[in-house]
């Protein structure tokens, strides 16, 4: 495991070389534990643009959302690079990017919150919070075809007048329609609500403030990645993402950056779910801003100074007085 994680690092070091960028490279599930990393990596720095490398299947959004304010206070501007997966909270976290950057086999997902459940067995699963909603949906599409259906064969089959026919319809399929409903339970269903609320509201947010999206375009973006997909796996690829319209671009790759990403890409796989962050800057930008930041320090200090020495000669006069 610590080649891999060592691999990991020599290979974004030579991204970094090739893009002219310090990169904060962020792996594992998102958590307060990783952006803590980030705060620990970015802390008394200021970039006036990072890349930053992301491979995460997801976690708190919570956490995503405090991340990607930590790193908008630090850079300029961002660019977020998939080479392989940010799903869930990464894609929630890549909402703050200026761009999105997607390796050949890059991608981001669906916004719709997972919800820890347990099964039989006090086994543990996740379940999409959309997963209730689309209950009601199928039961309230069900309902429709069902009335439509048996209205029309009253109607048909013993002549009945239109406004008789359906009024006996809907006695029908109020009958079969209600040991549907019965099933849905009303505490889960506002659980789920609640938790698709986070997501969206936390995507709303990242849009208004960082990206500068009004609110209705924004409200509207992130209602489709959090409600407008069938499931939580699915792909939302360059041509995805550029139809919800974002800023996305595709990794340019000469022959030896083509070789660095395919290895990236294998490291990926093998360590996905574990935490990794670590700031690689092969450009100096670091450097030059701990300079900025020491030179900040000296005026602080040059400043102390000049206030103790004008209260030490103010304590002189009132006590010639």
């Amino acid at each position: 495991m610590q080649q891999n994680q060592k691999s990991i690092e020599d290979i974004t070091r030579q991204l970094s070389e090739s893009r002219k960028n310090p990169i904060l490279l962020v792996n594992g599930p998102i958590s307060m534990q990783s952006t803590l990393g980030v705060w620990g990596q970015l802390r008394n720095k200021s970039f006036k643009h990072l890349d930053i490398v992301l491979n995460t299947l997801g976690g708190d959004p919570d956490a995503a959302y405090k991340m990607a304010k930590l790193v908008r206070k630090h850079a300029e501007t961002v660019s977020v690079i998939v080479p392989l997966v940010a799903k869930s909270a990464g894609t929630l976290f890549s909402l703050a990017a200026d761009e999105i950057v997607l390796g050949e086999m890059g991608e981001l997902g669906p916004l719709d919150t997972q919800l820890k459940e347990h099964i039989d067995g006090g086994q543990k699963k996740f379940s999409s919070a959309l997963d209730g909603f689309k209950a009601l949906e199928q039961i309230k599409i069900h309902n429709l075809q069902n009335l439509d259906t048996a209205a029309a064969s009253l109607s048909k089959e013993y002549e009945l007048r239109p406004a008789d026919a359906i009024e006996l319809a809907i006695k029908y399929c109020g009958e079969t329609s209600g040991t549907l409903y019965s099933k849905l339970e009303p505490n889960k269903i506002g659980e789920y609500a609640r938790a698709l609320d986070i997501g969206e509201n936390y995507g709303i947010r990242i849009l208004v403030q960082h990206r500068g999206l009004d609110f209705e375009k924004a409200q509207n973006t992130v209602r489709s990645l959090v409600r407008g997909y069938p499931s939580h796996e699915f792909v939302l690829d360059y041509d995805e993402l550029e139809f919800l319209g974002f800023n996305v671009s595709m990794l340019e790759l000469d022959e030896n950056l083509s070789q660095t990403c395919e290895e990236l890409v294998a490291a990926f796989c093998q360590i996905i779910n574990v935490t990794k962050v670590n700031l690689i800057d092969t450009v100096g930008e670091s450097s030059k801003t701990q300079e900025k930041s020491d030179d900040v320090k000296e005026e602080k200090s040059v400043g102390r100074a000049n206030a103790k020495s004008r209260s030490d000669k103010a304590t002189r006069a009132e006590t010639a007085h």
